[in-house]
């Protein structure tokens, strides 16, 4: 996917975002895409702003990582069904576990459109949301990339039954790693319970093939709670690990919180 190919893909999306549809209510509580590998088909109500951000540790036999802002982003409702969305930056520092000094700096930043382009909770069938994106090369020369790393994801959501809920996603990467450009999949499925009206719960397995240029494709498990605090706030704490040669040495953690903004 080069970049005139994104642009025209953007354009499109903006044009059909004019459309009149039904899309979350001001009124109906948080749903953000943090925690977990898919991001759901909701979008941030009109003229509203949304704040998602989070901070996670991770380790991968000797070397560990520590990431403020994980999967940070800021998103903004454009109309019934979309919105827009910048990533921001996330600094990490890794450190090797030898003695030698560790890598710290800005990861790149992002730019992302949202539209939900199917809404089943009526007619009791799945939801559909597209999001189309990409990087944005702002990041250190340690963690940054040069070149534009465009995406597009298919999620989709789907509540099955009184309290739970499963999501499934499938995601295109134009992705580069060490410099070189490579074609990234991958997808995930997120069964969900909604313990009671303030706190979730979910299990995820999700895959990513190759995980960096020339490298394995990697399965991965995780799990997580949510919190409500109010009907504009909501934290979480996650977790999870690799379960494939090549990944399953490493484990993550986190927590985050997300604040929609009247």
């Amino acid at each position: 996917m080069n970049s005139l190919t994104t642009s025209i893909l953007f354009c499109s999306l903006s044009s059909l975002a004019l459309i009149p549809c039904q899309a979350q209510e001001a009124d109906d509580p948080i749903s953000p895409e943090r925690p977990g590998f898919t991001n759901g088909t909701d979008t941030v109500p009109l003229a509203r702003f949304q704040f998602e951000t989070g901070y996670q540790y991770a380790r991968d036999g000797k070397t560990s990582e520590h990431e403020i802002d994980n999967s940070a982003q800021l998103r903004y409702g454009i109309s019934s069904r979309a919105e827009i969305r910048l990533g921001v930056p996330a600094y990490d520092w890794f450190s090797s576990g030898d003695g030698m000094p560790g890598t710290r700096g800005l990861a790149d930043s992002s730019f992302s459109a949202k539209w939900r382009f199917l809404d089943g909770m009526e007619a009791k069938r799945p939801s559909l949301a597209l999001i189309l994106g990409t990087t944005l090369p702002t990041g250190s020369k340690q963690l940054g990339d040069s070149h534009l790393q465009p995406q597009a994801a298919l999620e989709s959501h789907f509540d099955f039954a009184d309290k739970y809920s499963l999501e499934a996603n499938f995601v295109y990467s134009d992705a580069r790693s060490e410099g070189k450009r490579f074609d990234q999949y991958s997808g995930g499925l997120n069964l969900g319970y909604n313990a009671s009206q303030t706190l979730g719960m979910f299990v995820e397995t999700y895959r990513i093939s190759p995980t960096e240029y020339g490298g394995v494709t990697g399965t991965y498990v995780d799990g997580g709670l949510t919190y409500l605090l109010g009907k504009d706030t909501q934290v979480d704490l996650n977790g999870g690990t690799g379960v494939t040669r090549g990944v399953r040495s490493g484990f993550f953690v986190g927590a985050g919180i997300a604040h929609r903004f009247k």
